[in-house]
């Protein structure tokens, strides 16, 4: 756009300095009780954690995630070395005796950065930018693809109008889309010290509270359902903040032991 003579459209920014490692399985769902999958999240203090979740094609992968500089290893040893540390069975339990199908693999993300072309005081006519070129996320929360999905309906329902309208109409529309899943990414990473952007005022009692509802997820499966929902934006972030959701949030034990237990298979989930 610089070279064309455009403004560069205004920008939001948070640097977690993100290292995750990826590694295929073979679907073992003996290792884990029957889970489909299950998750390690990092959170201050502890800025390592894992992930893991059945794939198509009788897969599985196994996701090692670090923040602000702690980068996880590539090397079986480590891998399983780190997953123990962090705690939770179930990622170790792949990483010690499953069938890996692929290396492991290691990707970096620097930053997440959403560009506010709503804002833009000039745009080139007869083009549009979408997905990670208007708004990349920290790809850990897993959230990238789908907003791309909702800013290809918004271009879809735009269509047919004003052709010299459209570009204005998408963009504001494409915001609304990417608002909920960018307040959620940045917000998680903003509450490392380490992430680098700018912080609300009103984040310290909120991220207090979502520290709260996490912990409470682990145990409560309303609380658990609650907030994958909103994670996964089929439900706005207000969900969380209804009466009886924060009913239970309060009353969950404010810790949870380092490893849960495997539900056996078969067993409700």
């Amino acid at each position: 756009m610089a070279a064309l003579g455009y403004p560069a459209p205004p920008e939001s920014q948070v640097r977690a300095d993100v290292v995750y490692v990826t590694r295929p399985y073979e679907y073992a769902p003996h290792l884990v009780g029957g889970l489909d999958g299950g998750v390690s999240t990092p959170f201050p203090g502890s800025p390592r954690g894992w992930a893991l979740a059945q794939e198509e094609n009788g897969r599985a992968v196994v996701c090692l995630v670090g923040l602000a500089g702690a980068e996880p290893p590539t090397d079986d040893a480590g891998m399983l070395a780190l997953a123990e540390r962090i705690g939770g069975a179930e990622g170790a339990a792949y990483l010690r005796s499953g069938t890996p199908v692929g290396e492991a693999v290691k990707m970096r993300y620097p930053a997440g950065v959403r560009r506010h072309f709503e804002k833009a005081a000039r745009l080139p006519a007869g083009h549009l930018v979408v997905g990670d070129a208007l708004c990349s996320f920290d790809p850990t929360y897993g959230q990238g693809m789908t907003s791309a999905a909702l800013q290809a309906d918004a271009l879809r329902r735009g269509l047919g109008g004003d052709p010299a309208r459209l570009a204005r109409a998408f963009y504001r529309a494409a915001a609304t889309a990417v608002r909920t899943p960018w307040l959620l990414a940045a917000g998680g990473d903003l509450r490392f010290p380490e992430a680098e952007g700018r912080r609300s005022p009103a984040g310290g009692p909120l991220n207090r509270y979502l520290d709260r509802l996490r912990v409470a997820a682990a145990t409560d499966p309303a609380v658990g359902r609650a907030f994958l929902r909103v994670a996964q934006l089929l439900d706005p972030p207000a969900k969380l903040m209804s009466p009886a959701l924060v009913w239970r949030v309060f009353r969950a034990p404010r810790s949870v032991p380092r490893a849960l237990p495997l539900r056996p298979a078969g067993e409700p989930r």
